[in-house]
């Protein structure tokens, strides 16, 4: 964005030049200067004007000559910047340094000042956070989806080698090197590290690994299971794994067909089993999802406490990634759904087209966190309609609920929760842009609405703003006030992750290959590696 600055102070010329000096002339002396001057004056004045104005002739014949004819019906600049409606800044395409490479993302996780990416084409690297500067490349074989894990030293990579083979790499976060490497099936994925413990998941079950050497601590899998299926773990916490087990399909409602179970952290031995997707934990309560009825369950033993029926039978329930619990209120971001475009895909989409990655990396896909496309009746003439509701925690109230993207298609995100005020955005079906809300927590209230010309995929709360990632290759940052953008650039290539924050810089991996690092404040590009 062009800035305008004052005019700079007048050229005082050379400081060390001797001052002009203006000395008083006599009264006589003064007049005959003059009338001398005014005599020479009037000598020259005729031929000077003649030929002033012999070359003012020739100036405008030639400039007449060179300027194209006006298109009648154009305002003039000045007119039009004074009729032009108020707009967002204008987009900065960023250079890359290199060609767009098709599905070459970039996923970044930053950890003491170090930024550790991973990337689809066979290589982690670690690199300074200030500067950029490459520390150091180990070979990863396969394609990546997710970011990395980094955890006492050791940094943790998940990789998909064929449609039917996966890997995880654990590297040393020093100088890259690999310590060991597990082989699985396609949804192996690292799920969490806690106490010196890897826990993987995939179609086999949930295994325990010790961080040093990869080596199986334990396993655990459902018995009774014929059907091909896919594993995940939510979190670890007071000695108990929190996960959940599906079939491997992406049709379904939430949780009709997923069961969760608490292990034993030590051995890996059963402690409770339900049916139901889990969503989110607060001060040892579980919320599950069960198609679209929410169940809150003790954490200690499965007890069921309440459960309430959300929205029509063809709603999926989702949460916020990270905490969903402020002030005794939970939040739900829900999509109902139309069978036909459920199964079908959206306009100019396969069945498949939305949820194309590997399960065991979709964020949990029958956990809530991914879109899914029940396969029940539905309501006629709606692909997907995107609401948030308000849950009272204490007996499952509905406190308020508000249809968002004024009732059009969509595909909701939840932002979070800042100061009494939830953020949310809409991707919108009918268009390739959407909609970023800010909502009162306590009324669902809108503060303020933001149009955006790309769908707002991902979101990162701040101090103050808002990050926004598009999938379709756009970072944008919004005031929390009153949604206002501060600066918007437009990537070469898709963002497949979300925006990452460390101090007063944000970190955005695209699909041309490139790690992106600005300003937080200003948008300003402080540098750019080409990981391709």
């Amino acid at each position: 964005m062009q800035q305008f600055q004052p005019d700079s102070a007048p050229d005082t010329g050379n400081l060390d030049e001797q001052p002009l000096v203006i000395e008083d002339l006599p009264v006589e002396a003064a007049q005959n200067q003059a009338t001398t001057t005014r005599k020479s004056r009037r000598q020259r004045s005729f031929p000077s004007l003649l030929a002033g104005g012999i070359l003012l002739l020739l100036a405008v014949v030639v400039g007449a000559r060179l300027l194209p004819p006006a298109s009648g019906g154009q305002p003039s600049p000045s007119s039009a910047l004074r009729t032009a409606p108020l707009s967002s800044p204008p987009a900065t395409p960023i250079p890359t340094g290199g060609p767009a490479v098709s599905d070459h993302s970039v996923y970044p996780t930053v950890a003491d000042g170090v930024v550790y990416v991973s990337t689809s084409a066979n290589v982690t690297s670690a690199l300074d956070g200030s500067t950029g500067t490459l520390l150091w490349s180990s070979t990863t074989k396969g394609t990546t989806y997710v970011p990395p894990v980094v955890a006492h030293g050791i940094v943790y990579v998940t990789t998909h080698l064929s449609e039917t083979a996966s890997s995880i790499y654990a590297l040393q976060a020093t100088d890259g090197k690999l310590l060991w490497s597990q082989p699985g099936d396609i949804s192996l994925s690292l799920a969490q590290v806690a106490n010196d413990i890897v826990y993987e998941a995939s179609g086999a079950g949930i295994a325990a690994a010790r961080a040093s050497d990869g080596s199986t601590v334990w396993s655990y899998a459902t018995k009774g299971r014929d059907a091909p299926s896919v594993y995940g773990i939510r979190w670890v916490s007071d000695g108990v794994v929190y996960g959940w087990v599906a079939p491997y399909s992406n049709s379904g409602p939430a949780g009709s067909r997923t069961t969760l179970f608490a292990l034993r952290e030590r051995d890996g031995s059963q402690l409770w089993s339900r049916t139901g997707a889990l969503l989110t934990e607060d001060h040892n309560i579980i919320y599950s999802g069960n198609g679209n009825t929410l169940c809150a369950v003790q954490a200690g033993d499965g007890s069921q406490r309440w459960c309430r029926l959300i929205g029509p039978e063809n709603t999926s329930l989702q949460t916020l990634e990270g905490p969903a619990v402020f002030a005794g209120i939970l939040y739900l971001f829900t999509t109902t759904f139309n069978p036909a475009s459920a199964l079908q895909g959206g306009p100019g989409q396969s069945a498949g087209a939305r949820s194309s990655r590997p399960p065991g990396q979709a964020k949990a896909l029958v956990s809530g966190q991914a879109r899914l496309r029940p396969a029940s009746p539905m309501l006629p003439h709606k692909d997907s309609q995107p609401s948030v509701y308000a849950i009272r925690i204490a007996d499952g109230t509905i406190l308020w609920s508000q249809l968002l993207n004024e009732g059009k298609n969509g595909w909701i995100s939840g932002f979070g929760v800042e100061q009494g005020v939830l953020y949310a955005g809409v991707n919108d079906e009918a268009g390739p842009g959407g909609q970023v809300y800010a909502l009162q927590s306590q009324s669902g209230r809108e503060n303020w609405r933001t149009t955006s010309a790309t769908p707002p995929t991902y979101g990162l709360l701040a101090p103050g703003m808002l990050y926004i990632g598009s999938a379709s290759g756009s970072a944008d940052a919004l005031t929390l006030r009153d949604g206002a953008r501060l600066w918007h650039h437009a990537l070469i290539g898709e963002i497949h992750s979300p925006p990452v924050l460390a101090g007063d810089t944000l970190y955005i991996g695209a699909s041309s290959g490139v790690l992106y690092a600005f300003d937080s404040h200003s948008g300003a590009l402080r540098w750019q590696y080409p990981a391709q």
